[in-house]
């Protein structure tokens, strides 16, 4: 035995090499030991250069070696503990020994000792246990690698499992082994008997004996875990602990979790949220029910922090709960998880990643920098400086302790300090920037620094500034000031840093820390406190995209304030930062300190700088972390969803909500979902979620609790607990879901209420309410939407009141023309006149649109309207806005009503003096004379209000003619009338008459003229007095006249004449009308006196009046009520277009509210469309995929090579319908009722018309114009992108097989849209096309589908490719357009005309607004696509003649193989696979299928190419003959056959079996299958029928019998019924015996034949049938029915519907012969050897792999590994790119660069960065085309990015995929299939659709994908993982697969590219040097088994050495006829046959 005490004194081994390591930690632990005195020792002396103590750490190091190797063999329980603890004494003196340790596999040894111990449990046991665990401990102590092998080689279970054999033996006590394991974690061998004796309570109170002994036993405040797979295991292990010692584990880990944060994130990170989500919704046995709330409060304490990526998927994974499907619902909710969840979303986002110092006791820990290079710069430099810092600090330290957070000084000597930055222990702040020297900065408040939680801290210097050049900034704000002299400053071109405790210093985390090299502007520390302290990127992206919606708010206002204080400083570097980044360049950063710069090799732990460098892309370490700092990288929950699906995650949890709680919890989630990540709220804006939420919470009102509401609300930004912090935050959910009144109104009356109640809160409570208005509802429109709902019958007539409140609350703070007078101004005018609106039919909407109040409710609503709005009107600075806004008449004339009384309309004053009078009540006198002294509303009586002054002169004319009314009136009623009247006093009540008011006015007159000189000076004016005179005259002379008056009138009498004489006695009144005065009233006077007398004389005689005054009287009558003026012109002609103008205004208004009518039913509408939002999270790797027994799939309509369909993707048959909205009063329109007033064009706008004529034109109204007119796109603009502007539309209809789908064809300035189901009526407005006229969608022989769903797709003008002008029916009025990314679609126009307009505004779009585009044109360009050889398009359009001899000598030279050639000839002729009815059509070519093997070399084999198909046999010859003979004798135009080589039906006959073809056999069958004997089900009998058969089947094939296997297979399972002959059931079809039951082998073996010499020596013969001379030859017996030739008849001359759509039946049926190309025979193809090769090429790799050789030399060479290739499209030489390095395809100046620790993605032109995509950590990326960037990230996401062109171009994100389970590591693209590959160490690829961003198919290996590459040629894809390597089809069936050997590791594959080789070879280039050559054939298959396919090695090629080894493989690449491979070295090297 080796015991430490003799280890000196024994002989020694000779030295061992140790690791540099090893050294490292040496040299680092020397210095904490004596030296030690060497001696020699057994003769052996040391070297004299060796120090001593390198000699005794060489000792240790042996021992350490010696003492494992003992342990490895000992058998002694005695004798293993002595060794075990000899192991740790070493460990404890010399720390260099642990990596001895771990290189001796001491880990595993330890275990082994464990799982050997025997029982009973001994206290030797005990110790063994104790010991072991004692050296783990102190083994994986700050050390990173043998943390690292600990983990690898042990792991949690493996420690599980052996510590759970070891208990369940009885060979140690469980409570022993869970207190070694809290030892073990918190490195602690105290706390060995924490849980002893915990089994043995049993007293009744045993939980509180218990508690009490935790408590007593572990003080958690102090206790650092380290090593928590200790807590783990221990969790693990519960289900053996009795119930008290479960107890007490649950306890302590509650105590453990809440102790402190660095605890609680460590414990997050350790795996136990999983174990306790299982303790909690699984409820095991061992659990008792009394412990659940301990556990769901320490799980709902972990969550604060998030969870790692793995556990948040179970636990998102568990909030749905499966159904059955066949009950009709799929799943629903979990409500515990939810709410679960809930608690931990709550505190989503609050903690960042960080670093944690100062804990455990260590308070050396810290970063420590000692070499920060300044590339040639100095610091501080002339720029100044800035440090950031996000900081938290648990608990100041107190006054002994510092914070050291910046600590700078020179590398020289002597060391200079050049700044500093500290936090003291009493909470100052202390900044150090000489000369000014350490100046301490307190809080201007006098609080100490804050502490638990985040702070943001700012130290900027600026030189050049004075004063106060020192700034510190707090969360943004300014904190304190000082000033530095610039002079004399030190300064470094090196320094060192430090940022660490000081003494016993505090415990604090750092989220992010950076020296800048500059000094910012004052605003910038303030966003950067904005960004959180979540932000960890290098400021130099976009930065108003990290922004939260409630801190971009913040962030706004703040800005706003600034401007509002006439401040701009710093505003233009503020808004450049938030939409460029800041100005900030690479090496003015000096370092940046996050989590993620932490190195993750276990060697070491670095912090680094920015880690992009332009001159080499290097990594730049700057330092260390050093102590016992703990990072932590946290994964927060809102992240998570991000990850998993976004906010269709968020959506879809509130849409299986079916309780209130279950709703408020799922809202919650969705709630602090968007809240608190910027990437959730992108995507629902993305998803358009609010409107999807909205039309879920639709079908739940009846769930919509008072919680639920202010969930709704405060996440809009309504405060309800502080209602003057109430501000909208999220505007564009405000608009959606709180303006959406037709929703609110659905809710009970009290949530209504509270509802409108909250634009007060936002409007006038909110000490934000001036932003909210002029910021964010006047964006809204809310004025005009409550105005509609106000002549709806959305909300009860008892709620109006408040909506008229909420009305008015919402335009007194958005006061302006358009939001609010216009709209109110209009709503009056159409609304306020009962007679006018009832009388006028086109006011009244649709009666099933959203139902209409009555006219008599409009009319009350609009007099409140009316109402509020004059309140509005009495604030002086909403008078001026409205006075500026509309002219006074204009307004005036439209409350007056249709019929004012004719009178001067020259002017305001006049129409008020004639409106007033008839108006006149109590309010209205308190408002007039109000006006006349200019107060504001006071509602009291001018003789209450002391003495006033006339402010508004001219109202006092109209208060004269109210007088002259009254008095009027009281004549006109007779002294009948008056002399009856009662003696009322003289006050107002509401039985006010015209005496009583006209006396109270007298008598206000009266007394306003001996007490107001301003009102005297009124009557001192002589045009007014003689008004008044006049009228006063009248009156008291028509008195005097009557024999009996009441007293009222004598009274009034009275009071008119002293107001008249008090003028007369007014001295400044003119003589004249003073004499008349007198006169008049002496005389009236004098009359009254006699007629008193008189009937005093005669009281009971009456006396008649005399003649003369009753005709007096009489007279004066007709004159007094006749007011009609002289009729003169320019009265006329101003009364007719004042009453034009008025109902133009009714109109507009009318035709307004019929669009808001529209407007809403288009928005019900669009919430029940099909939700496929929800098809990425139920996919197959969907977060909740659902079981299905088969997966639906349909063939995509993107093209391959050469314009092959043969991709499928998945049929979206699971579609969760959208909720039905609740029946209501707001009911969604049909489309029945629509009108033609609906859409009609009003007149001119109203506005512009000008009310006085005398003015006409010199009113300026074009300030004022309405829009009344209809926009006729409305119905479209929601699907437009944003920005883009309708240029053309037009009705076509789109083709899509044997369906005819209207729709509008739509080009935008940036887009092209089609639209289905939409159309234009003749004038042009878009309706649905179903309630569209019949010739609007007249397509003579279409089956209209207009019940399909309504899609939308769009594509970028620049990715429009090009197109061909078309015939359809032979009607030559069709367009297909062809797009870049492998789409096409047909369209059909109604005449050339309109195609000939569209085209012309989309050449005018692409030529004018794209200049880097060139016009399309309707000829391929001069290498255009269909040109090339592999991996490019068929041209898009026809070929013209010279085009079309060009592809014909390619395909002589066999440069195109004959597959493409057809296909070329097809395309020029008019053939699309767009339209069924001119489908491609292909040969037969063999006529064997009868063999066990296919023999190509034999003519009997193939078909007779030179007949058609019709002529094969003698009998069908004869029966063609004879039909064309007897034709010819009953005089009709003769043909061979009555059938069609190619029709909708024989195609849609043939692809049956696949989706959409299996639908249009129905519709052409009339709904159902044909007869079974009748369908395809065997390829030998369709030959039969077609070459033998007399019935007439003339049948060719179609593309997919070479192309694709999957139409031969039934993969969906149809029921196609049961054949006759053979009662078998019918499924796939039968195979040819050679084809092995394999479709694949049958496709392979048919392209085969279709390649042979053979068929390309009798090619053209058949090609002169079909498109050549012969193609209507008689004597070739190839004529067929003449309606199947282009020009036989014109469809548009027949002028009979019927026989225009019977013939277009024909056509359509029968099928169409192509167009005509060739009028000469066909020429040969040259013949060759070669026979898939071209002519003079005489190297093929299929064919002569074993001449390839190696280049001698490199001929491309770079530094560092080649880690992929690509090929220069003009010089085809190879383009090496290092690792983590592409360049653009076409833009060799454009590459990109990733994979630096500061997460970013950065795009760099011409080697200068353009672009920093921040918080992008990608894995790996590939282009798929110039545009197309592909990306993997950390967090599982697969991106697609467009790389947008323009003066600076970008990259732009448009799709993100999710599927994998974890980060993909590598990556294949190809843009000819529109497919990516990805590979993850999930051990699952995964194939994307590259157009549409959407999973398609996974294929699963056993362990991670390593390598993957996808063949552009076939679309074959190949997988690789470490053990097998797999060649899949592109519809992911597997061809086959290989076991590999261990030898052979694979690091890459390539296929061999060519348009056609029946020997495909794949290269996978290994680590060894090797480049191994396979292919894959069914040679090996036994005769009559089915087809298997096995890999056959070609070769091996072997790579010459570099130096003395063989380089690594680790990039291939095939181009032409040669290979290219690049190595680990950086050179590349080719391989050809040369």
């Amino acid at each position: 035995m080796l015991r430490l005490g003799a280890a000196i004194l024994s002989p020694l081994r000779p030295k061992f090499d140790n690791s540099d390591q090893a050294q490292t930690h040496g040299r680092q632990s020397a210095r904490l030991l004596p030296t030690p005195v060497y001696t020699s020792i057994s003769g052996q002396d040391y070297e004299p250069n060796e120090a001593p103590e390198d000699f005794a750490r060489d000792a240790k190091m042996d021992l350490m070696r010696r003492a494992t190797d003992d342990l490895k063999t000992a058998s002694q329980d005695a004798e293993r503990l002595q060794l075990l603890t000899d192991v740790l004494h070493i460990m404890n003196t010399e720390l260099g020994t642990k990596d001895v340790f771990r290189e001796m596999d001491g880990f595993l040894v330890t275990l082994n000792i464990l799982s050997s111990l025997r029982p009973p449990s001994t206290s030797q046991n005990h110790d063994i246990l104790k010991t072991v665990f004692s050296v783990l401990a102190l083994s994986v102590h700050d050390h990173q690698e043998n943390r690292a092998a600990f983990q690898a080689l042990t792991g949690d279970l493996v420690l599980c499992g052996t510590l759970e054999t070891l208990v369940s033996t009885n060979t140690t006590s469980l409570t022993h082994v869970f207190g070694c394991l809290l030892a073990f974690a918190a490195n602690d061998f105290a706390f060995v008997g924490v849980f002893v004796d915990t089994d043995a309570v049993d007293n009744a109170d045993w939980e509180a004996t218990i508690d009490a002994k935790i408590i007593s036993s572990v003080d958690v405040h102090s206790l650092a875990l380290h090593n928590t797979i200790g807590i783990a295991t221990i969790l693990r292990l519960l289900h053996l602990a009795s119930p008290s010692t479960t107890h007490a584990v649950l306890k302590l880990l509650d105590r453990l979790v809440h102790s402190s944060h660095r605890n609680q994130a460590v414990l997050n990170q350790c795996g136990i949220i999983s174990i306790l989500f299982d303790f909690l919704h699984i409820l095991p046995s061992f659990i008792p029910q009394s412990e659940t709330p301990y556990i769901a409060k320490s799980l709902k304490r972990l969550l604060e922090m998030g969870a790692p990526l793995e556990e948040s998927h179970i636990i998102f994974k568990s909030l749905l709960k499966p159904m059955d499907a066949k009950a009709g619902k799929v799943h629903e909710l979990n409500t515990a998880t939810l709410d679960l969840l809930r608690s931990g979303m709550r505190a989503a986002g609050k903690w960042p990643s960080f670093i944690a110092f100062g804990t455990g006791g260590d308070h050396r820990a810290g970063i420590e920098m000692p070499k920060c290079h300044l590339n040639g710069r100095t610091f501080p430099g002339s720029a100044g400086f800035t440090f950031l810092a996000w900081i938290y600090v648990e608990k100041l330290p107190g006054q002994l302790a510092e914070l050291q957070l910046l600590h700078a000084e020179s590398t020289g000597w002597p060391p200079r300090t050049l700044c500093s930055l500290k936090i003291l222990g009493s909470g100052i702040i202390d900044p150090n920037v000489p000369p000014l020297g350490s100046t301490t900065l307190p809080n201007a408040s006098g609080s100490a620094f804050p502490t638990r939680r985040w702070v943001h801290i700012a130290l900027v210097h600026h030189v050049a500034r004075a004063p106060n050049n020192v700034r510190v900034f707090l969360d943004g704000t300014l904190y304190a000031t000082a000033t530095s002299p610039p002079p004399s400053m030190p300064s470094a071109s090196r320094f060192r840093n430090s940022l660490n405790n000081r003494l016993s210093g505090p415990v604090w985390f750092l989220a992010s820390s950076h020296l800048l090299l500059q000094s910012l502007p004052n605003e910038l520390p303030r966003l950067c406190f904005t960004l959180g302290p979540s932000y960890m990127g290098n400021f130099q992206d976009c930065l108003s995209k990290f922004l939260t919606y409630k801190t971009s708010t913040s962030l706004n206002i703040g800005i706003q304030n600034q401007k509002h204080h006439n401040s701009q400083e710093g505003l233009g570097s503020l808004t450049k930062a938030l939409n460029e980044g800041i100005d900030i360049k690479e090496s003015h950063i000096a370092y940046s300190v996050n989590p993620y710069a932490i190195s993750e090799d276990e060697t070491r732990r670095g912090v680094l700088v920015i880690s992009r460098r332009e001159s080499n892309g290097k990594e730049n370490e700057v330092g260390e972390v050093v102590g016992s700092a703990a990072v932590i990288k946290l994964t927060s929950l809102h992240a998570a969803v991000w990850d998993f699906g976004g906010a269709a995650v968020l959506l879809r949890l509130v849409e299986l909500a079916s309780t209130e709680q279950e709703l408020a919890n799922a809202l919650s989630v969705l709630v602090d979902g968007l809240n608190a990540s910027w990437q959730n709220s992108d995507d629902m804006e993305r998803l358009n979620g609010y409107t999807i939420l909205m039309s879920i919470l639709r079908s739940k009102t009846q769930l919509i609790s008072l919680d639920v509401f202010h969930i709704l609300l405060e996440f809009l930004g309504v405060d309800f607990a502080a209602h003057e912090n109430t501000t909208i935050t999220n505007y564009v959910a405000y608009r959606i879901i709180a303006l959406d009144f037709s929703f609110w109104s659905l809710l009970l009356p009290p949530l209504q209420r509270l509802h409108l109640a909250h634009f007060d809160m936002i409007l006038l409570t909110s000490k934000f309410r001036h932003f909210n208005a002029k910021f964010r509802f006047v964006k809204f429109g809310a004025v005009k939407k409550l105005l509609f709902v106000l002549q709806t019958s959305m909300y009860r007539n008892e709620m109006i009141p408040e909506v008229i409140s909420a009305l008015a609350g919402i335009a007194r703070q958005s006061f302006s023309t358009e939001a609010t007078i216009k709209p109110i101004v209009s709503f009056l005018a159409a609304n306020l006149e009962h007679s006018i609106s009832s009388s006028d039919n086109e006011a009244t909407p649709p009666s099933n649109t959203v139902s209409a109040v009555d006219k008599s409710s409009i009319q009350e609503r609009a007099e409140q309207v009316l109402e509020a709005f004059v309140s509005i009107l009495s604030s002086d600075a909403h008078m001026i806005k409205f006075k500026s806004a509309l002219p006074a008449p204009r307004i005036c004339l439209l409350l007056l009503g249709s019929k004012p009384t004719p009178l001067d309309l020259v002017s305001f004053w006049s129409v008020l003096r004639e409106v007033l009078p008839r108006a006149w009540d109590p309010s209205v006198h308190v408002a007039v004379f109000d006006v006349l002294f200019g107060r504001a509303g006071t509602g009291t009586s001018p003789l209450l209000s002391g003495t006033p002054k006339v402010v508004c002169a001219r109202v006092f004319l109209p208060i004269l003619a109210v007088l002259d009314h009254g008095l009027k009136t009281m004549l006109h009623a007779g002294p009948e009338v008056m002399s009856n009247s009662d003696g009322a006093e003289s006050t107002f009540s509401p039985a006010s008459t015209t005496d009583s008011y006209t006396e109270v006015l007298a008598e206000e007159l009266i007394e306003l003229h001996s007490t107001s000189p301003s009102f005297r000076s009124l009557l001192q004016s002589k045009p007014v007095l003689s008004i008044f005179i006049k009228s006063a005259q009248s009156f008291v002379m028509d008195v005097a006249n009557f024999n009996r008056t009441n007293s009222r009138t004598t009274r009034i009498s009275e009071k008119i004449t002293h107001l008249a004489l008090m003028c007369a006695l007014d001295q400044s009144v003119d003589p004249q009308q003073k004499e008349e005065v007198c006169n008049s009233f002496l005389a009236a006077n004098i009359a009254r006196i006699i007629h008193l007398n008189a009937s005093r004389s005669t009281a009971n005689t009456p006396q008649p009046i005399p003649s003369l005054i009753r005709r007096s009287i009489s007279f004066r009558q007709s004159l007094r009520f006749d007011t009609t003026p002289a009729v003169d012109r320019n009265y006329l002609k101003a009364l007719d277009r004042t009453n034009t103008w008025r109902q133009l205004i009714i109109s507009s208004e009318q035709k307004r509210l019929r669009k808001a009518h529209q407007d809403q039913r288009e928005y019900i509408r669009s919430l029940h469309r099909p939700v496929e939002w929800q098809e990425p999270l139920h996919s197959q790797c969907g977060l909740w995929p659902t079981e299905q027994d088969l997966p639906m799939w349909r063939i995509d309509e993107t093209e391959g090579p050469v314009r092959i369909r043969k991709k499928l993707q998945p049929e979206l048959t699971m579609f969760y319908p959208a909720p039905a909205a609740p029946t209501s009063r707001a009911q969604e329109p049909s489309d029945a009722e629509a009108d033609t007033q609906s859409i009609m064009q009003p007149d001119a706008p109203p506005w512009q018309e000008s009310y006085e004529y005398e003015s006409m034109a010199l009113e300026d109204d074009n300030r004022w114009g309405d829009d009344p007119a209809e926009d006729k796109n409305r119905r479209v603009r929601h699907e437009l992108e944003p920005g883009d502007v309708v240029e053309e539309v037009r009705t076509v209809t789109r083709i899509v097989g044997v369906d005819a789908s209207p729709g509008l064809l739509i080009v935008g300035r940036s887009h092209i849209y089609m639209m289905d189901g939409l159309v234009q009526d003749q004038g042009g407005d878009i309706i649905d096309a179903r309630d569209a006229p019949k010739d609007v969608l007249s397509v003579p022989g279409t089956m209209l589908e207009l019940d399909g769903r309504q899609t939308a797709q769009r594509w970028s003008i620049e990715q429009v490719s090009a197109f061909s002008k078309r015939s359809y029916l032979f009607r030559d009025v069709a367009l297909e357009i062809y797009f870049r990314d492998s789409r096409s679609i047909l369209v059909v126009f109604s005449s050339k005309q309109d195609r000939q307009i569209l085209l012309g505004r989309l050449n005018a779009i692409r030529v004018h607004g794209l200049d880097d585009i060139a016009p399309v044109t309707a000829t391929p360009a001069k290498a255009g696509p269909l040109m090339t050889l592999v991996g490019q398009r068929l041209p898009m359009t026809f070929l013209a003649g010279d085009e079309i001899g060009a592809a014909q000598r390619r395909w002589q030279n066999r440069e195109i193989s004959n597959y493409t050639y057809l296909s070329l000839i097809n395309q020029a002729s008019g053939r699309t696979p767009n339209d069924l009815t001119q489908y491609p059509v292909f040969p037969w070519v063999l006529s064997d299928y009868t063999s066990e093997r296919l023999d190509l070399t034999e003519r009997e084999t193939f078909r007779d190419l030179s007949k058609p198909i019709g002529a094969l046999t003698q009998v069908k010859r004869e029966a063609a003959e004879m039909r064309y003979l007897s034709l010819e004798q009953v005089e009709e135009v003769p043909f061979h056959y009555g059938t069609h080589f190619s029709s909708s039906m024989i195609v849609s006959h043939f692809l049956i079996r696949m989706s959409p073809f299996s639908h249009y056999f129905k519709v052409l069958q009339g709904g159902d299958w044909d007869l079974p004997d009748r369908l395809f089900t065997d390829i030998k009998r369709a030959w039969d029928s077609a070459s033998s058969d007399s019935r007439g089947d003339v049948r060719e094939l179609i593309p997919e019998f070479y192309t694709c296997p999957e139409f031969l297979e039934n993969l969906s399972k149809l029921d196609f019924g049961v054949q006759t002959s053979s009662s078998q059931k019918i499924d796939s079809v039968e195979l040819p015996p050679w084809a092995k039951k394999d479709p694949l082998l049958f496709i392979d073996l048919h392209r085969q034949a279709l390649e042979s010499d053979h068929v390309s020596e009798n090619l053209p013969a058949w090609i002169d049938l079909i498109w050549g001379y012969k193609q209507r030859d008689k004597t070739a017996i190839n004529v067929f029915h003449p309606l199947s030739y282009e020009g036989a008849i014109d469809l548009d001359s027949i002028t009979d519907d019927h026989q225009k759509e019977a013939t277009a039946g024909i056509i359509h049926n029968f099928g169409q012969t192509p167009k005509k190309l060739f009028s000469l025979p066909h020429p040969p193809r040259h013949k060759d050897d070669r026979m898939y090769l071209p002519i003079g090429v005489s190297f093929g790799i299929p064919e002569d792999y074993h001449l390839l050789l190696q280049s001698p030399k490199p001929v491309r060479a770079i530094n560092g590994r080649v880690a992929h290739l690509s090929v220069d499209v003009g010089t085809e030489s190879p383009i090496p790119s290092r690792d983590k390095f592409r360049s653009v395809s076409h833009h060799p100046s454009v590459h990109i660069e990733w994979g630096s620790l500061d997460r970013t993605l950065c795009l760099y032109i011409g080697g200068k960065i353009a672009q920093v995509v921040e918080a992008t950590p990608v894995t790996c990326c590939d282009f798929a085309d110039h545009d197309s960037l592909i990306t993997c990230l950390e967090d599982t996401t697969v991106c697609i990015w467009r790389l947008i062109p323009g003066q600076k171009m970008s990259l732009r994100r448009s799709h993100v995929m999710r599927g994998h389970a974890k980060a993909a590591c590598c990556i294949a693209t190809s843009r000819a299939w529109s497919m990516i590959l990805t590979g993850s160490v999930d051990c699952m690829a995964i194939l994307w659709d590259l157009n549409r961003g959407r999973y398609v198919r996974s294929i699963v290996h056993e362990s991670p994908i390593i390598s993957c590459a996808i063949q552009e040629s076939s679309g074959c894809v190949a997988t690789c993982s470490r053990d097998v390597l797999q060649v899949h089809t592109i519809n992911g069936r597997l061809i086959t697969s290989i076991r590999l050997s261990a030898q052979e590791n694979i690091r890459c594959l390539a296929f061999h590219e060519r348009e056609y080789t029946p020997i495909p070879v794949l290269a996978a280039g290994c680590s060894d040097g090797s480049i191994v050559l396979r292919t894959w054939n069914t040679s090996s298959t036994p005769l009559g088994q089915k087809a298997r396919w096995e890999f056959s090695t070609l070769r091996v090629l072997k790579c010459r050495k570099e130096g003395h080894d063989y380089p690594t493989i680790e990039s291939l690449k095939f181009k032409g006829e040669t290979l290219f491979h690049g190595d680990n070295f950086g050179n590349v090297y080719i391989w050809d046959g040369n």
